[in-house]
């Protein structure tokens, strides 16, 4: 298992042994999104209006995190297997896009929620990046890549409804 393979399983493990808190949302600026014409809508933290957008969607309520064991219950290893494989590609769009964070720090911290349809496919995406030396200008630029990656992947999962996945991960900063 490569290093940013382990590193993300082992936070996986980590959320799922806390669990999600609502509370992590709590004081947090409001994010800003990048709107697209396509399916995918990103969402960052930085703009509060915008913040305030996501938050009346109040998407919780409709799409039920499947990394909660009580919801997926007997398919949670599959659960937790899709997202770290989402990640995994995640970091290699970002590699092949040569993204660079703009900061010496050797990972980037990140808290995900992420919307589905039934289909697998990426409904709205909604971050938070905790390092602080990240720049806005590379939150910006980070959002736009999640924007572009969100419209052409797909978690491995498919439901009978929408759902939806979130945690904190981190990425290697090359």
């Amino acid at each position: 298992m490569g290093k940013l393979s382990l590193k993300i399983y082992t936070l996986l493990l980590i959320l799922y042994l806390v669990g999600w808190n609502q509370s992590t949302q709590a004081g947090t600026p409001a994010g800003e999104s990048l709107q697209t014409e396509q399916r995918a809508k990103v969402y960052y933290v930085g703009d509060k209006a915008l913040v305030e957008e996501y938050e009346k969607l109040n998407l919780d309520a409709t799409h039920p995190n499947l990394l909660n064991p009580q919801v997926s219950e007997n398919e949670h290893d599959a659960v937790v297997k899709s997202w770290s494989e989402l990640h995994q590609r995640i970091g290699s769009y970002l590699s092949q896009k040569g993204f660079d964070w703009g900061t010496e720090a050797p990972t980037i911290s990140i808290v995900h929620k992420i919307y589905f349809d039934q289909d697998g496919k990426i409904t709205s995406y909604f971050f938070n990046v905790l390092n602080p030396a990240v720049e806005a200008e590379k939150k910006k630029e980070f959002a736009q890549l999640l924007t572009d990656f969100a419209q052409e992947n797909t978690i491995a999962l498919k439901r009978g409804g929408n759902f939806a996945q979130c945690g904190k991960t981190k990425y290697a900063n090359n």
